[in-house]
């Protein structure tokens, strides 16, 4: 499990450092407060050893470029735009396209300066230094190997499709009838009489599909709550063993009960399989609720609160004191930085 992880120059973090993190860490903060920054810094030092994103089907640092583009630009660059050259310690990473494609993970872009990330996790440390050697070239030199702390990293966010987890549903199916857990979940809290999921025809294309008492449906006909149900407890599930579940903004499209439902299953599935969870929000929903299942189950959390001026990222760990004191008082825990 990581303990601390220290970022320099890194999109558009120049300094930060996470300390006492937890098996639940939650990271709150304004927008461009270095939230995301931090989820795609994990997911970025994953693919050292797992190059390719079996959820999306692309290699890590592809999905990464691509991330943050508009639409039209993504359209103009080739599904694969990066080939891998593993030596030892050193990773060479060439782009197949004409343009600097890497500078965009640099900070403030600066040929001169490296992308440094320390990390800290189960009692070793690890560095990893990412340096530009040209407009299609960077190489990422480690200090020891980071394979067993990044095994099995997930990123969690809207960009994800249910048509996209197709093989990963058909697994659960084939190992000891997991899907079973998610049409539980679907019944629970969206009130849909499921019975099982199947794969259907559908205007002459297979489809996830729900099965019902008496027909089946679409899981792409369900509202967005369910459907985002069905992604995250799909994922977890799927996990093998221990990892890291990087989840971007659990709360849009969901209704508070969902959410709940959602985040208990969650939590239950990583304190069984031992998986640590990096949450960012700004609902005080997921903060609420994350607090009191953890607790209820015996999870250890960490709620972090972040601030970035000029590239700089201000960390505060705030303890149970602290948040139940702030509820007392009636304050807001998302709008700390304007009191």
């Amino acid at each position: 499990m990581i303990n601390e992880i220290e970022i320099q120059n890194f999109r558009g973090i120049k300094y930060c450092k996470l300390e006492s993190l937890s098996q639940i860490n939650i990271l709150i903060g304004r927008n461009n407060s270095g939230k995301s920054t931090i989820l795609e810094a994990i997911y970025f030092i994953s693919s050292l050893d797992e190059q390719y994103d079996k959820v999306r089907k692309i290699n890590k640092i592809d999905y990464l470029t691509r991330r943050r583009l508009e639409e039209k630009t993504k359209e103009n660059i080739k599904k694969n735009i990066t080939s891998i050259l593993k030596s030892g310690n050193l990773i060479t990473f060439s782009s197949s396209i004409n343009t600097d494609i890497f500078s965009q993970f640099f900070y403030n872009f600066n040929k001169n300066e490296k992308i440094v990330f320390n990390v800290n996790a189960d009692n070793s440390t690890y560095s990893i230094e990412i340096t530009y050697k040209d407009e299609n070239h960077i190489e990422l030199k480690t200090s020891n190997n980071v394979s067993e702390v990044f095994k099995n990293t997930v990123f969690i966010d809207d960009n994800l499709s249910i048509s996209q987890l197709y093989d990963i549903i058909g697994e659960l199916k084939r190992n000891k009838r997991k899907d079973k857990e998610i049409v539980k979940l679907l019944k629970e809290e969206f009130e849909v009489d499921a019975e099982g999921i199947e794969f259907s025809r559908y205007l002459g294309d297979f489809v996830l599909s729900l099965t019902l008492k008496d027909t089946s449906i679409p899981i792409d006909f369900l509202g967005d709550g369910a459907k985002l149900a069905v992604l995250i407890s799909s994922i977890l599930l799927y996990f093998d063993g221990k990892g890291i579940a990087l989840i971007e903004e659990p709360e849009v499209h969901e209704h508070p009960g969902g959410i709940y439902t959602i985040l208990d299953l969650a939590f239950k599935i990583a304190k069984e399989k031992g998986i640590q969870f990096f949450i960012t929000t700004h609902s005080s929903d997921v903060i609420n609720y994350s607090l009191r299942i953890a607790k209820k189950i015996d999870l250890k959390t960490q709620l972090t609160y972040l601030r970035r001026i000029n590239g700089i990222v201000n960390s505060v760990n705030l303890t149970e004191d602290n948040v139940d004191l702030l509820k007392e008082i009636g304050i807001d825990l998302r709008v700390i930085d304007v009191l």
